[in-house]
C-alpha cells in the first residue's frame, strides 16, 4: 500500500519537476536564489571571490 501511493506520488512530482526545469530554467533559478539567499560571485584573478573578501 504504501510502496505504490510512494510510487505514484514520486512519478508525479518527477514529472512537474522535470518539465519545470527544462521549460522554465531562469525563472527557476531567480526563485532558487531568492529561496538561498544566492551571492552573485564577482570574478577577479581568475577567481570567485565574494564582495566581503574583496574590501580586504
Amino acid at each position: 500500500m504504501f510502496l505504490s501511493t510512494w510510487i505514484k506520488t514520486w512519478s508525479q512530482a518527477f514529472i512537474c519537476a522535470f518539465f519545470g526545469a527544462y521549460f522554465f530554467p531562469r525563472v527557476i533559478q531567480r526563485i532558487m536564489r531568492k529561496i538561498n539567499f544566492v551571492e552573485t560571485p564577482i570574478i577577479e584573478k581568475d577567481f570567485l571571490v565574494r564582495k566581503e573578501d574583496s574590501k580586504n
